[in-house]
């Protein structure tokens, strides 16, 4: 190509990135780490936890209720399609 004095001039494509800096201010923390409840439907918790595999993402959703010892009350899994662009 630099014998023919050929160019490339596709354009070079960032690394996608959706992190848009500080959008809300941070949540006050209520629970302050007692995850006792007295009674049921006081306290509810859940974590996201999300992964890939080829051509497709899992989200996985827990719903804790504080006083059932760590018994999930509800799960919900969603595949989601991935996309070649994302």
């Amino acid at each position: 190509m630099s014998e023919c004095e050929l160019k490339v001039k596709a354009k070079r494509r960032n690394k996608y990135n959706s992190y848009k800096g500080e959008i809300t201010p941070a949540v006050p923390n209520a629970i302050e780490r007692d995850f006792h409840a007295d009674a049921p439907n006081l306290k509810w918790f859940t974590d996201t936890t999300e992964f890939a595999i080829p051509a497709w993402r899992i989200s996985i959703t827990p719903v804790f209720s504080g006083p059932c010892q760590g018994k999930v009350a509800l799960q919900t899994i969603q595949p989601v399609k991935a996309s070649s662009d994302v």
